[in-house]
């Protein structure tokens, strides 16, 4: 019923494409603009998640779901082991509001964001026309914050709220999902966040291109990098636009993690990801050997020495090389025995397509990707 009967990519294709990719990342970034929504969002959650902190990354969230369960296992490990101290946020990014918004949890943070400006014990701040709400409870882990951030667009006079989201690739698409529920979103937003859960609306390139500006200034660690059933654009001629046909695919392995996890119903998209990562570390070590050549031959050997030293320490597949070369697995069923005795057992899905896709029986797949010294 859902599976996608696209043919794979031409062999040619994928190595020609992937490999221009990697050798022309700062090309491409060059041109393409960080979303201003996206730099409002990111600077609070800088103000949010303090500095040392472990991050988990949900890329794509939609409505939320997925981010919530992760939240749920890490607040279970951590409960399991008293001695853990580690602060561990888990952070999920999407760039719908309409997606966003069906979310419970999210749409509870909003609501008492207006009751807290409402309130008089509140303590509020004003900062370059940014809001930010913070509601204490006795307990520090459950500390409430709900931000929301309005920023005057250059290109017009009126203020506009937008919330996280992020799950298409393209900044330019952004101008497509402005208009929500008939009202126009412009260069807003809203962040929200509780007991180390964050939601933040935002372009996703944009979001890592941020991630690793300010990374070593926050003194931030990446545990994991989970993508949960990305658009697979199961159509030959749109391929490119999948994660690894894109441009900014060097920029995901860049940002990298202790892990990257990748879900999805067709095998064929792991598994066309796992050679890109493949093909990305050729690339890469070509580069590099070429440069050696370079200085072999003494043309510029200084500037090719340091070009052969610069792109080896700069090959960002290689660390995951291990694990793409294993490929993707099909994904074992969680089962959870409710409560009541005669109650059945309930299949877990993390996402909301997860959960259909487990209930019409469709098999699913994940691609785990684990760092290894190298």
């Amino acid at each position: 019923m859902y599976t996608i009967d696209c043919p794979p990519t031409k062999p040619n294709d994928l190595i020609h494409v992937v490999s221009q990719h990697c050798l022309t990342l700062s090309q491409y970034l060059e041109h393409q603009p960080i979303a201003a929504h996206t730099t409002a969002a990111f600077r609070e959650m800088m103000r949010i998640v303090p500095k040392g902190a472990t991050i988990i990354l949900d890329s794509g969230c939609g409505t939320g779901r997925s981010t919530r369960y992760i939240h749920s296992l890490v607040q279970n490990e951590q409960r399991d082991n008293v001695n853990d101290t580690e602060e561990v946020w888990v952070v999920g990014i999407d760039r719908s509001l309409v997606r966003l918004e069906r979310n419970q949890k999210f749409r509870k943070q909003q609501q008492q964001q207006q009751q807290q400006q409402q309130q008089q014990n509140n303590f509020k701040t004003v900062d370059n026309n940014v809001d930010i709400t913070l509601t204490w409870t006795d307990d520090n882990d459950s500390l409430e914050i709900s931000n929301t951030a309005q920023i005057s667009s250059s290109s017009t006079s009126s203020n506009t709220n937008v919330t996280t989201n992020s799950s298409n690739i393209h900044d330019d698409q952004m101008k497509n999902n402005n208009t929500i529920n008939g009202k126009q979103h412009d260069n807003t937003t809203i962040v929200t966040s509780t007991a180390r859960l964050l939601y933040i609306r935002g372009e996703l390139v944009s979001f890592w291109r941020l991630f690793l500006q300010h990374q070593e200034s926050q003194c931030w660690t990446l545990r994991t990098h989970y993508l949960l059933y990305p658009n697979p654009y199961p159509k030959r001629k749109r391929w490119k636009q999948r994660w690894y046909g894109h441009a900014s695919f060097p920029l995901l392995l860049q940002l990298g993690g202790e892990d990257i996890i990748v879900r999805s119903n067709w095998e064929l998209y792991l598994q066309e990801l796992s050679n890109s990562i493949l093909i990305a570390d050729q690339a890469w070590s070509q580069k590099a050997d070429n440069d050696d050549k370079a200085n072999n031959d003494d043309i510029d050997a200084d500037a090719a020495a340091d070009a052969a030293t610069f792109t080896r320490n700069n090959n960002y597949a290689r660390p995951y090389v291990q694990s793409a070369r294993k490929g993707p697995v099909q994904r074992k069923t969680v089962v959870e025995k409710k409560k009541t005795e005669e109650s059945e057992n309930q299949r877990i899905g993390w996402s909301n397509f997860e959960r259909k896709m487990d209930a019409v029986g469709e098999a699913t797949f994940e691609l785990h990707l684990k760092r290894s010294q190298h």
